[in-house]
């Protein structure tokens, strides 16, 4: 169980960070629904407030408001979450390679 966990998120927060090269809606929100699956699963963030404040989910929505052509009012909360996501993904590699 613990390295499906550690792979569902180390996935969810690398394709948060990749998604931003994406042109595809449904691709996009398809990738979102997993990744918001797996934090909700493995994370256990319980509560809407902590479910939409994480930084994953702040990723995809800011790319889900420019495929759809609204401005991104919140692009200090991009900056942090995807700082977030890269540290996470960094502190996930070392995790399995026994770091």
């Amino acid at each position: 169980m613990k390295e499906e966990k550690r792979r569902a998120m180390y996935n969810a927060y690398r394709d948060a960070l990749s998604v931003h090269d994406a042109c595809n809606l449904v691709a996009v929100l398809g990738a979102w629904d997993k990744a918001s699956m797996s934090i909700f699963r493995f994370e256990g963030t319980p509560s809407t407030e902590a479910h939409k404040s994480h930084p994953v989910n702040i990723l995809f929505l800011s790319k889900v408001s420019s495929l759809m052509g609204l401005s991104d009012p919140t692009i200090n909360l991009f900056r942090d979450a995807f700082a977030a996501c890269e540290a996470k993904v960094e502190e996930l590699k070392e995790e399995k390679n026994g770091n």
